[in-house]
């Protein structure tokens, strides 16, 4: 008997769980501190809503499933699942990683502590949001996973922009709290992905 393999929704809710775990113990809570403008908000939602059109369009447009667009056969089908899993779990192993790296400095919520200082070693040396790097892998993952190229897209697409939305916001309110310190680190750093963006 083989066991089934865990399917989108089913990784979603495990990642939610995660996410709000975190959450609970990760908001600053110091409304001073805070230089958010509402991205987190806007995240949460568009990652709520991508994920329910997402699973629709899986259901109701299966013709841009990847069988029926990529031509290809169950046994692909399936190698995309696998790759779509490990993506999903490298991603969130990453996205916690980065977080725990971070300790106390990271809230959820955009805010820059008093004695908040540049962390440039570790999974922040070559890029600047790798907990967001993570986030966007797992993503993709769970869209691979659905095996519907219109969810694929459906999903990454809005995420990927709220979270480079995040990132302005997040960078604004670090470059005013760390000056010349954050823009030397933002100089040699890359946003996402190592040597490219």
């Amino acid at each position: 008997m083989t066991l089934p393999l865990p399917t989108p929704p089913m990784l979603f809710a495990f990642m939610l769980a995660g996410e709000i775990w975190l959450m609970r113990s990760r908001l600053s809570g110091d409304v001073s501190r805070q230089a958010d403008r509402g991205s987190l908000r806007l995240l949460i939602a568009i990652i709520l809503v991508s994920a329910g059109l997402a699973w629709a369009a899986k259901r109701r447009v299966p013709q841009a499933g990847f069988e029926a667009l990529l031509g290809v056969g169950p046994g692909a089908v399936a190698a995309l699942h696998w790759a779509g899993l490990v993506l999903f779990v490298a991603g969130l192993c990453l996205r916690w990683y980065s977080i725990r790296y971070l300790g106390r400095l990271f809230t959820f919520d955009v805010a820059v502590a008093d004695d908040h200082r540049v962390i440039d070693s570790g999974p922040y040396r070559r890029i600047r949001h790798p907990s967001y790097t993570g986030a966007l892998m797992a993503y993709a993952g769970l869209g691979l996973c659905s095996g519907n190229l219109l969810s694929l897209v459906v999903l990454v697409t809005p995420i990927a922009l709220a979270f480079l939305h995040r990132i302005a916001v997040e960078e604004a309110a670090l470059t005013a709290a760390l000056g010349s310190r954050y823009a030397d680190y933002a100089g040699r750093t890359k946003r996402l992905v190592p040597f490219v963006y």
